[in-house]
């Protein structure tokens, strides 16, 4: 963090007898508190939030092979869980794996014999999205460095969360995320992962209002030669199936994708049950409603509690569709433009300073 300071100047100094160029170098330093100032703000993280984090775009790509997305069911009332997943043939460019937890102090993952990391803070961590009561989060942590471990076949995961075991101490499941080059079927596909913890909610204890309703948008699909589009949502708190009440809505722009889209009615890829609202993974066909900016809406209904945590848009295209593939980008950081055009104001005033020196010294030799 950069710390920042206040100039002032002497009472009896005169500016207007000042030198130019010394002026200009005042100029110059005020514009640097300006710039540290700013730079401050757009590396400082967030404050925490109740209502937990939006969901937001954190990788986008093209890939002549395929995503993997493969998820699990979650365990109650345990200090560890397991999920396995098996990932197609395949380079793997690019992997995030994501784990679920609840009223626990801290997480440990291990990923194919391997330790991606061991977050003991998890308020403050920047790899952990936290919702719902700061002491007693909901948890969606994520490691973005497990592409290196992946394997074709069967790849293991395993969270240790801690020895604080208490009534509601668990784990709502474990996901993987997983794009690759070429395999035994590739298909020309472009993705864009959107990632988050919000929560929606009524009114009630412990929250003071409502918070019904949280959106998400996949910007500059190229819609040449496309083939199908395929939407998948990731929650890990909804309703449960059996539930009478007017349940939560999935729209697409503006389309109706889904009711009761997190009903938790289904099983991983081994046949484990997911436990019904509190796990949910599922694939939409958004074709017919694709556009080039596109906006996901999650309406939590009569749900009292509803929690996205993933968003996956796929589109496949044919092959011929797209010149050249698209590199895989991250997100910009947040405010870097700003810094960016301060840098470049600060050049253009370094070389006024510089012009309006030697013009200075000419004058001077001049005289």
């Amino acid at each position: 963090m950069f710390s920042s300071f206040v100039y002032t100047a002497s009472e009896d100094y005169d500016f207007d007898r000042v030198p130019y160029t010394d002026q200009l170098k005042k100029v110059i330093m005020y514009l640097l508190i300006v710039l540290t100032i700013l730079m401050s703000g757009t590396i400082a993280t967030a404050d925490w939030d109740q209502d937990g984090v939006p969901l937001h775009t954190i990788e986008q790509g093209t890939v002549n092979g395929g995503l993997y997305i493969g998820g699990g069911h979650g365990k109650v009332y345990t200090t560890t869980y397991t999920q396995d997943f098996t990932v197609p043939d395949g380079t793997p460019q690019w992997a995030r794996l994501y784990v679920s937890a609840k009223d626990t102090s801290s997480i440990n993952m291990i990923f194919n014999g391997y330790y991606p990391g061991n977050y003991t803070d998890l308020i403050n961590n920047t790899r952990v999205y936290s919702n719902y009561q700061k002491e007693k989060g909901m948890y969606w942590v994520y490691y973005d460095n497990v592409a290196q471990w992946i394997v074709n076949g069967t790849n293991t995961a395993t969270a240790d969360l801690g020895t604080r075991v208490g009534f509601n101490t668990k784990s709502w499941g474990i996901l993987l995320l997983v794009a690759y080059e070429g395999g035994d079927s590739p298909e020309l596909i472009e993705y864009q992962v959107n990632e988050g913890n919000p929560l929606l909610h009524g009114n009630h204890s412990p929250f003071t209002a409502y918070h019904n309703t949280t959106n998400t948008s996949f910007g500059s699909v190229d819609l040449m030669g496309v083939i199908d589009a395929e939407l998948t949502t990731v929650y890990i708190w909804g309703s449960k199936e059996s539930e009478d009440e007017v349940h939560d809505t999935l729209w697409f722009n503006s389309e109706l994708v889904a009711t009761d889209a997190s009903d938790g009615a289904g099983t991983d890829e081994v046949g484990n049950k997911w436990r019904g609202g509190c796990f949910d993974l599922k694939q939409w066909n958004v074709t017919k409603s694709l556009d080039q900016d596109n906006i996901l809406e999650f309406d939590r209904g009569m749900d009292s509690i509803l929690c996205p945590v993933v968003s996956v848009l796929v589109v496949k295209h044919y092959p011929e569709s797209t010149a050249s593939n698209k590199t895989s980008q991250q997100e910009e950081t947040p405010g870097f433009g700003i810094v960016l055009t301060l840098a470049v104001i600060l050049i253009i005033t370094l070389m006024i300073v510089d012009h309006c020196s030697d013009s200075f010294v000419s004058k001077q030799f001049k005289q």
